[in-house]
């Protein structure tokens, strides 16, 4: 069974990630008057494009962690001492 929406998210991540790269990459010579005065960027010219991909990544964790709900049932957790009996004092 083919899922569609699975298909389209790939190809939107596909494209997403060199428009990103591509759009952010060396900030401090296309936009000299926002970025031209942090060193940082003139020196690693693109930390811009990878923060922004790392930022949408956290983003992405965040609103997964918070939004979904656990999806295995609860269970009591088991505490095992075997490994006590098996140590040699």
């Amino acid at each position: 069974m083919c899922n569609h929406r699975n298909y389209s998210l790939i190809s939107i991540t596909i494209l997403r990630s060199p428009v990103i790269g591509g759009v952010f990459s060396n900030p401090s010579t296309r936009w000299p008057e926002v970025f031209g005065k942090i060193v940082l960027l003139k020196e690693h010219p693109y930390l811009l494009p990878c923060m922004v991909a790392g930022g949408i990544a956290f983003f992405t964790f965040v609103i997964g962690f918070l939004g979904l709900k656990e999806a295995s049932r609860k269970r009591p957790i088991e505490h095992r001492y075997d490994f006590i009996a098996d140590t040699h004092l």
